[in-house]
Order: C-alpha cells, then structure tokens, then sequence
C-alpha cells in the first residue's frame, strides 16, 4: 500500500487516540499491555501492538506498533527506553518527513524513516505525534 503524508497524519491522530483512551501516561503503564493490543473505537479495525524486550543495562525497550488492516507491516512504531531515556519513532510514507531520516523503502516505495528523541517522557511523546499529524494533515 502507498502510505500519502495524509494517511501519515490520520495514522499519528489514530495512535494518539488510543494512548489517550487506554489512559497510557508513562512507560509504567504500558507493562500492562505487553503482549496485547489496544483495540480502536468506533468502526476503525486499526490496532496498535505492545512489546516489549530486555535491553542493555537491564533496561526494557517497549514498541508500540501501529497496524492498519490494509497493511501487513505496521506503519508506524514507537520505541520508548525509560532507563536509557530515549525513544525513536519510525514512520513510513512516500515523501521525506521532517525531520526524520530514512533507512529503508519497501515494495510500493515507501521510505521506512526515524527520528531519535533523547527523551522517554510521553508528554514529549505526545508532542511528536501531535506536530506530526498537524504537519501533514490537509483540511
């Protein structure tokens, strides 16, 4: 599937809102959605996947994967390491976003890009996701 900057904006809203409805605040509370997903509201059939793994200096990364069902890969994911404080966000779509660099393109030409925030803190997170949506939305 060819990911517009548009289904790049509606994929970062769709993320926030299901932070917001699984009252996800901080790294913590994501340990009780390891292994599971948060499920969207209304007709949507998205769905955002919860890992996590032992890292380095006995820390944990946690990914939250976002899954579009007209997509097999997710389209965009979300790795927070409280203890090493960082999280890195990494989006697909057929334009260069900014501020992200990319690393990888698939089948339909879609770049696989990142960005890197020395920060674990989901208020920062947030912002991200917000700037994101609000940079590629069209009205």
């Amino acid at each position: 599937m060819k990911i517009t900057t548009e289904d790049v904006a509606k994929t970062t809203s769709r993320m926030l809102e299901m932070l917001v409805s699984s009252k996800i605040i901080n790294s913590k509370d994501l340990e009780y959605f390891v292994g599971k997903s948060l499920s969207s509201t209304g007709a949507f059939e998205d769905f955002v996947k919860v890992e996590s793994k032992p890292w380095q200096d006995d820390s944990t990364t946690f990914t939250l994967k976002y899954f579009n069902p007209k997509d097999a890969e997710p389209v965009l994911q979300i790795k927070i390491n409280e203890k090493l404080n960082y999280t890195v966000f990494i989006l697909k779509a057929q334009e260069r976003l900014e501020g992200y660099e990319d690393f990888a393109f698939d089948d339909e030409h879609n770049l696989t890009q990142s960005k890197k925030l020395n920060t674990a803190e989901f208020e920062k997170i947030r912002t991200e996701l917000y700037n994101v949506r609000n940079r590629y939305s069209h009205k």
